[in-house]
C-alpha cells in the first residue's frame, strides 16, 4: 500500500512539474523567469501563450545585466555571451539571438556576436539578446499554444538573468501591409507644389518603417507619380534590406536593390510613374525597430 502511494505521489508530482510551464504575458517589465545559469550551462523552458492576448508580436528577451553586470573598457557588458533560441511545436529553430541589436531565423554558422546588451526602456530596443515573432491566436507557430526556448551561458563564469515574455504592438504602425493588396499610401500634402514629374520639396513625401519580424514585408504606394524612390537607412541597421519597385499599373518590376545592414542613401529610378515598393529582409534576419528602421522618400 505505501509503495503503491509513493508511485502515485511521483506521477502526481512529475504532472505537476511537465505542467507547471511560465506562461507569456502582456506586461513587458515584468519576468517571467530569473535566476543564475552556470558557465556553459544551458537552461530550457517551454511557455505556454494564451490564445486571448491582445496585441500584434510576442517578444522573448533576455537581460543578462541584472543587478548591474560588470562592463569592459568598451562598456560591453561581460555578461553578454548569452544565446537566445526559439524552437516551434516540432523542434524546429524558428529564432535565434546573441545580442540586442538583431536576431535570425536560424543559429549562424560562424563565430558567436558578442555584440553587448543595451538596456532600454523604450520598446524599440530590447534589453539584451531578443526574438520576435507575430502572433497568430490561431496558428501561433506551427499550431500549438506553447513555444520552448533555450538560453546557452557562454560566459566562463555564472550570469544572473531575468527573461521577459510578452504580448506587443508593432513599433512601426505601418504593419500588415504584406502585400499589395494592402499597400499603404505614401500620402501626397495638399499643400505640395508639384510639377508633372516630381514634389518640389520631396521630403514632403516620405515614410518610415521597420522589419521588426523575419517575414515582414512592408508595401507602400506612391500619391501619383515618382521620377524615383529613395530609401535611406542608418548606421545602427542591424537588418539587411530588400527593396523592390514595380509599376503599379502593370505590376512589371523597375528596379530591385539589396542593402547591406549599415547606413545607405539609395535611389532608383522609375520614370514617372505610380508604383508600388516592397520592402523586406534579404538576409534572414530582423530587429526591434531602432535597428531595422528605414525611411522612403520621392
Amino acid at each position: 500500500m505505501f509503495k503503491r502511494f509513493t508511485i502515485l505521489f511521483s506521477v502526481l508530482l512529475m504532472v505537476v512539474v511537465l505542467t507547471a510551464c511560465p506562461t507569456v504575458g502582456s506586461n513587458p517589465d515584468k519576468a517571467v523567469l530569473s535566476g543564475e545559469i552556470g558557465a556553459g550551462d544551458t537552461l530550457t523552458r517551454t511557455f505556454i501563450v494564451p490564445k486571448d492576448l491582445q496585441g500584434d508580436i510576442i517578444y522573448f528577451e533576455l537581460d543578462g545585466n541584472v543587478n548591474g553586470a560588470a562592463v569592459n573598457t568598451a562598456g560591453i557588458s561581460i555578461a553578454s555571451k548569452l544565446e537566445l533560441t526559439l524552437f516551434d511545436a516540432t523542434g524546429k529553430v524558428v529564432g535565434y539571438s546573441n545580442n540586442a541589436k538583431f536576431f535570425s531565423d536560424t543559429p549562424p554558422a560562424g563565430a558567436i556576436n558578442t555584440a553587448g546588451i543595451v538596456v532600454d526602456p523604450k520598446k524599440d530596443t530590447c534589453r539584451g539578446p531578443c526574438i520576435i515573432f507575430e502572433y497568430d491566436p490561431v496558428t501561433l507557430i506551427s499550431g500549438n499554444d506553447q513555444v520552448k526556448i533555450k538560453v546557452k551561458n557562454n560566459n566562463s563564469s555564472s550570469v544572473k538573468y531575468e527573461l521577459f515574455a510578452f504580448i506587443a504592438k508593432y513599433t512601426d504602425s505601418n504593419e500588415s501591409n504584406n502585400s499589395v493588396d494592402s499597400c499603404k499610401s505614401i500620402a501626397r500634402p495638399a499643400n505640395a507644389a508639384v510639377s508633372p514629374t516630381i514634389v518640389v520639396d520631396p521630403k514632403l513625401i516620405e515614410v518610415t518603417g521597420s522589419i521588426e519580424t523575419v517575414k515582414d514585408v512592408d508595401c507602400f504606394t506612391t500619391s501619383g507619380v515618382a521620377s524615383k524612390i529613395t530609401i535611406e537607412t542608418s548606421s545602427e541597421n542591424t537588418v539587411g534590406l530588400s527593396v523592390t519597385v514595380k509599376d503599379k499599373n502593370t505590376n512589371a518590376t523597375l528596379g530591385t536593390i539589396k542593402l547591406a545592414p549599415g547606413g545607405h542613401l539609395s535611389n532608383i529610378n522609375v520614370d514617372n510613374k505610380e508604383v508600388y515598393i516592397i520592402i523586406s529582409s534579404n538576409n534572414g534576419k530582423a530587429a526591434p525597430a531602432k535597428y531595422s528602421k528605414y525611411k522612403l522618400s520621392y
